[in-house]
């Protein structure tokens, strides 16, 4: 049975709306269609992270599009969807924006082809004047984005236009910023164009990044016919403006945001109703059933935890991915609770887990507390310590869940007589000694997974989408490394496997899983994948069924480029490895004329990757180095001429060498590393250092290369090694 897991992500429309938000939804559309856009105006949308503020603005924008639909061309209102999560840490929000903004307008339209025109002028001049070296784009921009984030509160454009014009008062056409910026807005009051321009996850941006936000909308793209709508959490942007330095955070917002909206809260029995429709749904799916029909104080205790939309997700998922395996050996009442606390009161769960001897006592334990007057004190203490917690906001709830659970806790707290034990015994409840450890087979602690789940993983490996968010899910809760290392230990039943499905997701997204420390190579993700492929293909007999999975798989592969690399660097290790031994090529993975087609398909992939992709991958240290290795003279050769062609790319290409004093053959032990030293014979094989030096210093002319330590350490050794090899 494949399992489909709850999206996390927003409704589209007001149809599939099940907390009766449209009422809302629609006023706000109707306010936007009725604004006549003349001056600029930023509206403002607060609610916490999972109050639905994505899928407000989702439906929002239906109606609107819809209502585009009937009217007449240029009455339209243009959308411009821009989420700065998606360029956080890249120091190019504003670049961002402004690239947004200039794909609204039509080049074939005249007017606003003439906007185009006027705002790239706008832009430009901006950018030009925080840095003058017109071919050096990258450097200037960022900059532009160096200088911003150094702006003060003040945010009115007359300051930030004085504070540009302290520095670089003019551009070619003497035009200053003030008067562009004003060619552009007399420009659109007298157009009828209407621009809605929404900004959601404003919250998730760093604080220098939200800052830049609020300056973008009110001082440097404050347009006519521009409105702005700027969903985040209200709290989380106000402390992240007070970690700014700006004591009166709230006015700042209120100078920014000119009317705002609170998401509508949303009666607790709504959410907790959806709650019950989707876990009625599990159980009938796996013909699950309540001990006995509860009422619905049973889900009272949901109420705290429950109160939005992501969270009936999160709950469901864990359900369903748990129940599959469980299901015949628990009972659904307690873990249905057991979950709620896994979930949301993770520190009482271990407390439980770890102390299964109170929890799930013997009989004659219950006995014995009941008549000795001691034990009661000792029980007493126990619990009161397990619930002395500030952190706990819901005493009371996880109090009646433990009672609920465990008849100790409700014998204690309550001072009623135990059940009889056959009550319970024969519906496997938590409460009982030889049940209690069914309920945490599956707990995804922080540093450990389940053999059951692993095989529950590899085994959704027939449906890739599937297979696939198995592996994000493992990742983002950093467990890749124990999944990898346990699945290369364990004898599994591997009939049930689509090795094909596995070594292309696991080849495409490893490069993006999180590991402690890459520069510790014995037994990290990239040797453990290495052994994993081994032991996947070598169960295969044939040779060109190997070869077509890896194919294939590199192929298609998007988002790595270190995996690949590192698994034909083993290939090619192993070919050598065997080279004199009788019939040695038929114990390899891939015949040695299979390798070099592989061996070429990733110098191509690598070869039309973009550079500045290349040197920002975590890994491209490796990457450079064990490609050099194997790679064929022209490759490495087409490859260099593209970092010669801007100095930023060759200056971070020479620095990405140093630290690496190592031999590409001992990937996977440990390595020695001499912060003295580069690593010159791999930089040899993409260019030539002679050639490398005088580039360098021709870079750096008028200019003491001393300032700059990598490059000056490189140049001497460089030039020493250049010497020793002309003696």
């Amino acid at each position: 049975m494949i399992i489909m897991f709850n999206s996390d992500e927003p409704i589209e429309g007001i149809n599939e709306d099940l907390l009766n938000r449209g009422k809302f939804v629609k006023q706000l559309s109707n306010s936007i269609i009725n604004y006549d856009f003349n001056k600029p105006l930023v509206l403002g949308l607060y609610g916490e992270w999972g109050s639905g503020k994505s899928s407000i603005i989702n439906m929002t924008t239906k109606i609107i599009e819809d209502e585009n639909k009937k009217n007449k061309k240029n009455e339209n209102i243009k959308i411009i969807k821009f989420n700065p999560w998606n360029y956080s840490e890249q120091n190019n929000l504003l670049l961002q924006y402004f690239n947004c903004l200039d794909n609204t307008f039509n080049s074939k339209n005249e007017k606003e082809n003439k906007a185009k025109d006027l705002l790239n002028k706008y832009f430009n001049n901006i950018s030009k004047q925080i840095y003058k070296d017109k071919n050096d784009e990258l450097f200037y921009k960022l900059k532009l984005n160096e200088y911003l984030n150094r702006i003060k509160n003040d945010v009115t454009f007359e300051k930030l236009g004085v504070n540009l014009g302290n520095i670089f008062s003019r551009d070619e056409s003497n035009q200053t910023l003030s008067s562009l910026k004003k060619d552009f807005t007399d420009f659109l009051e007298g157009t009828n164009l209407k621009i809605l321009v929404i900004i959601d996850n404003i919250d998730r941006c760093n604080n220098l990044e939200i800052k830049q936000i609020f300056q973008l909308v009110k001082s440097i793209a404050d347009f006519p016919r521009i409105t702005y709508l700027l969903s985040f959490d209200n709290k989380l942007v106000l402390k992240s403006l007070k970690n700014s330095h700006m004591i009166f955070s709230d006015k700042y917002l209120e100078k920014i945001i000119q009317v705002s909206f609170n998401v509508p809260s949303v009666r607790p029995n709504t959410v907790l109703n959806v709650l019950i429709k989707e876990i009625d749904s599990i159980l009938q799916e796996y013909k699950i059933k309540f001990i006995k029909p509860e009422s619905f104080s049973f889900f009272n205790y949901f109420k705290p935890y429950i109160n939005n939309i992501r969270n009936v997700n999160r709950f469901c998922n864990l359900l369903k991915f748990e129940l599959p395996i469980i299901k015949d050996d628990i009972c659904i009442n307690d873990f249905l609770l057991i979950s709620l606390l896994n979930l949301f009161e993770p520190d009482i769960y271990e407390e439980i887990k770890d102390n299964k001897s109170f929890f799930a006592p013997n009989y004659n334990i219950f006995e014995f507390a009941t008549n000795k007057k001691q034990n009661e004190t000792e029980n007493v203490n126990f619990l009161e310590n397990l619930l002395n917690n500030e952190e706990y906001k819901n005493k009371e709830n996880i109090k009646g869940i433990l009672s609920y659970l465990f008849p100790i806790v409700k014998y204690t707290f309550e001072k009623i007589p135990f059940p009889e034990p056959e009550s319970f015994k024969k519906d496997s409840r938590i409460c009982l000694k030889q049940s209690f450890d069914n309920y945490f087979t599956l707990n995804l602690s922080d540093d450990d997974i389940s053999n059951r789940q692993i095989q529950l993983i590899i085994e959704s490996s027939n449906d890739k989408e599937t297979f696939k968010n198995y592996i994000l899910n493992l990742d983002e809760d950093k467990l890749i490394p124990i999944f990898l290392e346990k699945l290369n230990y364990l004898e599994l039943d591997s009939s049930k496997w689509n090795i094909s499905i596995i070594i292309e997701t696991l080849l495409d997204y490893s490069d993006l899983f999180w590991e402690e420390n890459i520069y510790f190579r014995y037994n990290t993700n990239s040797e453990l994948l290495t052994t994993l492929y081994d032991t996947l293909l070598k169960s295969i007999k044939k040779q060109e069924e190997r070869f077509n999975i890896l194919d294939h798989a590199i192929k298609n592969v998007e988002k790595s480029v270190y995996s690949y690399v590192n698994l034909i660097n083993k290939l090619h290790l192993n070919s050598k490895k065997f080279s004199n031994r009788e019939n040695s090529e038929n114990e390899l993975i891939v015949n040695l004329e299979q390798l070099e087609s592989l061996k070429d398909l990733a110098s191509q992939k690598i070869n039309s990757t973009p550079i500045d992709l290349l040197l920002k991958n975590k890994y491209s240290h490796f990457i450079l180095i064990i490609w050099s290795y194997w790679a064929k003279k022209e490759d490495l050769t087409e490859f260099f001429k593209k970092i010669e062609k801007k100095n930023e790319y060759l200056i971070k290409f020479i620095t990405l060498f140093k630290d690496s004093n190592f031999d590409p053959k001992q990937i996977g032990l440990d390595l020695v590393y001499n912060p003295l030293h580069f690593n010159l014979q791999a930089i040899e094989k993409y260019g030539n250092i002679l050639n490398i030096i005088n580039k360098l210093k021709d870079i750096f002319a008028g200019e003491s290369i001393k300032d700059n330590e990598d490059i000056n350490r490189f140049l001497e050794e460089a030039q020493k090694y250049c010497e020793k090899n002309l003696k």
